[in-house]
């Protein structure tokens, strides 16, 4: 049902190229302008109608569907080029965007870190799965298609009003009262660190709870592929929603939780009102 494209080149100095790599996907699919001198390695074409499968990480879905791509287009070898043949291009991106896929294939990985482990291109090409009829295939993708574009204007609304909300915040700010306080974030707040919570595992009949990570406060819930650590873990380290939850490293998100309760891992503080405060909830 595709062909794996693979058509790799070396990137030249003062060519301009746009490049599908797994940080341009995790920072909004939007890929990036570099001149051949910044890329470091060979690269692989992007041709129009290009579905991009990651190898590395199964589980982070990073299924990138490509238009018409700008010319001098190119992608890292960690994806999989993929042109569909004899099935609706888009019908194949969903199923390759889905749960089952990733979780089969997942199941498939070599690699013994857990942040470096791949698959390979032909297992890929040789996952199965239930293929409609054209017509239904073209529902299925009419449908599901109409509700991403629902989801990406959602998101444009929703990243307004954050930026309306950044600005009004800093007016009132720079223009405050002579007479308020300063006081460091210490002061005025208490911070709860995560858990290595890998070191508590469901045991038993416990179904336990999804682990919230950094990538799980980023995409703002918990997806069934999540981790899970224990349904009894202390109070202190789990997550309700209305939580504020932040990263101290790398990312530096920041967020009122929302996705239902879950363990709070290791490099995500849980912050706590030092005073009594109708928006925040007190420890």
């Amino acid at each position: 049902m595709a062909d794996y494209v693979k058509e790799s080149i070396r990137p030249r100095e003062g060519v301009q190229y746009h490049c599908y790599s797994l940080p341009a996907f995790d920072a909004g699919l939007k890929p990036e302008r570099l001149d051949g001198s910044e890329i470091k390695s060979s690269k692989l074409l992007v041709h129009p109608g290009d579905i991009l499968v990651n190898k590395l990480n199964m589980r982070y879905k990073r299924i990138w569907a490509v238009g018409e791509p700008e010319p001098n287009s190119v992608c890292s070898t960690e994806f999989v080029p993929l042109q569909a043949k004899g099935i609706n291009r888009l019908f194949l991106y969903y199923v390759l965007a889905g749960d089952e896929f990733a979780h089969t294939l997942g199941g498939m990985r070599t690699g013994t870190s857990g942040s470096h482990q791949r698959v390979k291109p032909e297992w890929i090409l040789d996952y199965g799965f239930y293929m409609p009829c054209d017509q239904d295939q073209a529902a299925i993708a009419n449908i599901l298609g109409s509700m991403d574009a629902r989801i990406h204007i959602n998101q444009r609304i929703n990243d307004y009003l954050a930026a309306l909300l950044d600005a009004q915040f800093d007016n009132l700010i720079k223009t405050k009262s002579a007479d308020w306080d300063t006081a460091s974030l210490l002061d005025i707040a208490s911070y709860k660190n995560g858990l290595a919570m890998q070191r508590f595992r469901p045991v038993g009949d416990d179904v336990g709870l999804p682990v919230l990570k950094i990538r799980e406060l980023g995409q703002g819930y918990c997806g069934c592929d999540a981790e899970r650590c224990r349904s009894d873990i202390d109070e202190s380290v789990t997550i309700h929603d209305g939580d504020l939850v932040f990263s101290w490293s790398g990312t530096l998100l920041l967020d009122f939780w929302a996705g239902g309760d879950a363990g709070l891992n290791q490099h995500l503080f849980k912050g706590y009102c030092q005073e009594s405060c109708a928006n925040c909830q007190q420890p």
